[in-house]
């Protein structure tokens, strides 16, 4: 038997997408079908290699899974060694999809999120490679109504967010007019220099860097904290990677220490815009959008070290980003249950309440600022260590950041132990229910299971890093 590898990692989920979406059922029904389906692709994506012939019955039975498929004329391509990235993908996407009954998602949230994460594998995987700007603009579209369901108005920030990444296609698309077939071109050639603003201008709001930064914190305030989470996670995570095949497609970007020294200065500048605002926060909301702005700074920073220490150190920061902010989303989300209020002062005294969601929320802002025995610590190191062969400055401006971030958390600590005065007294929230509780553990499971498990982190890390093999040469 001859498989493309497209109709069991693209063409199986995302029919299933479209099925959960017509399917009359709550969101409990379509979550926990749509996360037996991922786990099981991320499970033959771990064990199943492709474009290899399997002998499962001698003489009899035989599988091959041919890497290539053709969908409207375009050509998708799932190689062996992308394996890795297929299995973090449907890995992450199972979070998503487990937890939404809990974070109390709109039935529609499970089609579309698989929808959405079918969409960014195929922009990772078309070719060429420059139709991934399309195909990216489609999953831009979809977080639309993702962001808001039913009949929930559009806020400001989803349409400003829709804005500034759609703001990057035709940017893209010059680009690509210039640099086909520059691929070995030599760095001063005057085609590379047209390119260059274009291409920039393509980046810089596709990943929220400055003047672009305001898109994250404007959709985490106007929409839902669970939907933006997973809306800025695997978009800008997807785009970031989608942006390492490009600099290790051009040699002339891969090998220019001008490249990295850009990533390094735009990942600090966005690592302390981020860091350094978030704990002057009054909305929930708009401080995880600005811990987003501090991590995509951080992997742009790690991917600014060069060369396959860059490399690895980002691929190493991808497993703790997704856990931290799925588990940040749904503590804030089972937090401000059943009122919906971010603002500080409708959480303050909250914690008494509701203890476990409110610990959640203290303890990913605690591993954001990479406190010992948190899951980001040992990824932050890395980086750490990287920085200190750039100079002390470097080393000293990072610390600034995760002191803040730290402030942060204990911030939100005081927020949610905190007494009201007797004139400020409201009415008592209600306490957590055993629903509530259970889908928490779950969250402090995983957060158990990544502390516990670093070598196999480790090790998918260094394994999804050989997929960029020009990196190592």
């Amino acid at each position: 038997m001859i498989l493309p590898a497209g109709w069991i990692w693209m063409a199986l989920p995302g029919i299933v997408a479209l099925l959960l979406l017509a399917w009359p059922r709550s969101t409990r029904g379509r979550a926990y079908i749509a996360t037996v389906l991922v786990l099981v692709l991320a499970l033959v994506a771990l064990f199943l290699p492709i474009d290899k012939v399997l002998i499962l019955l001698p003489g009899r039975f035989f599988l091959h899974i041919r890497p290539s498929w053709t969908l409207l004329n375009r050509v998708l391509v799932l190689t062996d060694a992308f394996r890795p990235w297929l299995a973090g993908l449907y890995l992450a996407l199972a979070l998503w999809l487990w937890a939404a009954p809990w974070a109390r998602m709109h039935p529609s949230f499970v089609g579309l999120a698989l929808g959405i994460g079918v969409l960014l594998l195929m922009a990772l995987t078309v070719r060429p490679f420059l139709y991934a700007a399309l195909v990216v603009e489609m999953a831009v579209l979809a977080t639309v109504p993702l962001a808001s369901p039913g009949e929930e108005p559009t806020g400001e920030g989803v349409v400003r967010y829709m804005a500034w990444m759609t703001l990057a296609l035709p940017f893209l698309l010059l680009s690509g007019v210039y640099l086909t077939g520059l691929e070995t071109a030599p760095a001063d050639s005057p085609l590379v220099r047209r390119a260059l603003p274009f291409l920039v201008g393509a980046l810089l709001p596709w990943l929220g860097i400055l003047p672009f930064h305001s898109a994250a914190p404007a959709l985490a305030e106007s929409t839902h904290p669970y939907r933006a989470a997973f809306i800025l996670t695997m978009m800008t995570s997807t785009i970031a990677v989608f942006g390492l095949s490009m600099v290790e497609r051009f040699t002339w970007l891969r090998t220019s220490e001008t490249t990295y020294l850009a990533l390094r200065l735009a990942g600090m500048a966005m690592f302390l815009l981020g860091s350094l605002w978030a704990p002057f926060q009054r909305h929930a909301g708009r401080s995880l959008g600005y811990a987003w702005l501090a991590e995509n700074g951080l992997g742009l920073m790690a991917l600014g070290l060069g060369g396959a220490q860059g490399l690895e150190a980002f691929t190493l920061l991808l497993p703790a980003r997704m856990v931290l902010f799925w588990a940040m989303a749904l503590a804030l989300a089972v937090l401000i249950a059943p009122e919906g209020h971010l603002h500080r002062d409708a959480l303050w005294g909250r914690g008494w309440a509701r203890p476990w969601a409110a610990g959640l929320w203290v303890l990913t802002w605690l591993g954001l600022a990479a406190w010992p025995w948190t899951v980001g610590v040992w990824p932050r190191w890395n980086v750490a260590q990287g920085l200190a062969r750039l100079g002390p400055l470097w080393l000293l401006l990072y610390a600034a950041g995760l002191l803040a971030l730290s402030g942060t958390a204990l911030r939100w600590w005081r927020i949610l132990w905190g007494e009201r005065e007797e004139e400020e007294q409201a009415p008592e929230p209600p306490q957590e229910t055993r629903w509530d509780r259970k889908g928490l553990l779950w969250a402090y499971l995983v957060l158990a299971a990544s502390l516990m498990a670093p070598g196999a982190v480790w090790s998918w890390s260094q394994w999804a890093a050989r997929f960029f093999a020009l990196f190592y040469r």
